[in-house]
């Protein structure tokens, strides 16, 4: 429920690879809507954007340009593999 300025700036100062949200609405609603666009609109082009719960999917056109959206558990296991080999 943070604004998305806030949910930005706080991964910028600890070096975050990735952004990882939930959305758990599957309503409509504007708001989320307006907050995500914020986000994906002031995430740094560095930092990855993934995004899963029930609204994801919902909500793709404005994720998949910019993000993954995960429509299951397995993926998002695949995800973190993959990032935990560039880690390495």
């Amino acid at each position: 429920d943070l604004p998305a300025r806030d949910i930005v700036e706080s991964i910028k100062p600890v070096g975050a690879q990735v952004l990882v949200l939930g959305l758990t609405t599957t309503s409509p609603g504007k708001g989320t809507e307006r907050e995500l666009r914020a986000i994906v609109r002031a995430l740094p082009r560095d930092i990855e954007l993934w995004v899963g719960g029930r609204g994801a999917e919902r909500r793709a056109s404005i994720i998949s340009p910019r993000g993954l959206v995960f429509r299951d558990y397995t993926t998002y296991q695949q995800e973190l593999v993959r990032l935990g080999g560039r880690l390495a």
